[in-house]
């Protein structure tokens, strides 16, 4: 879980191998992505039904608070994080 305050963003994050399920707990969220040179916003959290939003490898993708209160988001990616198998790439 990560915890995004008020008007403030994680990311952006890229994973190659690891798709990103996103699931905003709560307060709201959103996921921006770029996919083919144009970015795609989609909504999770209390004011959009806790929708889980899925971010597919080779996504580069950030997450962003866009409530008043902290937005408490679930990630919950596949394959799992390990440390033996780094997958985080340089984004900007």
């Amino acid at each position: 879980m990560t915890v995004c305050s008020p008007g403030t963003r994680k990311g952006p994050h890229l994973h190659m191998k690891r798709w990103g399920y996103f699931t905003c707990i709560r307060g709201n969220a959103r996921v921006v992505a770029k996919i083919d040179g144009e970015y795609s916003v989609a909504y999770t959290g209390e004011d959009h039904a806790f929708q889980t939003i899925e971010v597919p490898a080779g996504i580069p993708n950030c997450l962003e608070n866009v409530g008043d209160v902290d937005a408490y988001i679930i990630n919950t990616p596949s394959p799992a994080w390990h440390v033996d198998d780094q997958d985080d790439h340089v984004v900007t």
